[in-house]
This record gives structure tokens, sequence and C-alpha cells, in this order.
């Protein structure tokens, strides 16, 4: 099984999912299962990264990296999912935006690509930081308006 999903040791509303070796495409539903799982058992906000250390398996992407993007799209409690990936191209990069804004919009602007997991941590709290929690029942992550 060339794939992790588990909270952060030190955030729990932070939820990673890790992929690695030769990863198959029912091990990438089986991996996005999971962390839809994880995620919707947190209360309130919560924000997922994604730590690619593999390519995409063989094949047509798109129908899967679609299903994966609706599945997110349904969280009512995720904020961000952010894909540290320093290979990933511009294909890949293209296709996701694609998919977000025109097939997907609730979840368009809240799927960033990064570099390295520093940034991925960076990017999750600038977004905490300035936004409203994504579920009304969270006041923690709530920033008082001017």
């Amino acid at each position: 099984m060339p794939y992790a999903v588990k909270r952060d040791e030190t955030d729990s509303s932070l939820v990673w999912m890790h992929f690695w070796g030769n990863l198959t495409w029912q091990e990438y539903r089986a991996a996005f299962a999971a962390l839809v799982a994880e995620v919707r058992a947190i209360p309130g906000r919560a924000d997922a990264i994604l730590f690619a250390e593999t390519s995409v398996p063989e094949g047509n992407a798109i129908p899967y990296f679609r299903q994966a993007l609706r599945q997110l799209a349904e969280l009512d409690n995720l904020g961000l999912f952010v894909s540290v990936n320093p290979t990933a191209g511009l294909v890949a990069r293209a296709m996701v935006t694609a998919l977000t804004r025109l097939d997907i919009p609730r979840i368009a602007g809240r799927v960033p690509f990064v570099t390295t997991r520093d940034d991925a941590r960076h990017v999750i709290a600038v977004d905490r930081a300035r936004t409203r929690p994504v579920s009304p029942a969270d006041q923690s992550l709530k920033t008082p308006q001017p």
C-alpha cells in the first residue's frame, strides 16, 4: 500500500495524505476515501495536505481527478486541500485548475499547489487567519470583522 492518510501530530484539524512508490488508480481512490472519512470526523474546519512522491498512475487521470475533487467539494468542513509536489507539471496544475473552475466550482481556489511541506503549512495558516471558518459551528477559527 503506497499511501498513508493520517492526522498531523501537532494539529488535529490537519490531515496528511502521502503517496510514494508505484501507485495504482485503485489505491488512489482508496486513499481519497480514507481522506474523506478522516476530514468528516473532524469537528469544525479541517485542512488537508497531499504530499506526493510519485507520479500519477498510467492512463487517463481526468476521471480520477474529477472524482477526487468532487469528493472534496462535498466536504462542508474542508478549508484547503494543498498539493505538495515540486515536480507537478503545468499540465497537471492546469487540469486541476480547469476542473475546479469549470466542473466543480465549489472547490475552486481551495486546491493550491506548493513545493514544500513548510509552504503547505504556511498557506493553510494564512488562509485560516484571513477567512471565516468553513463550518458555521466552528467559532474557534473565526476572525473578527472590522
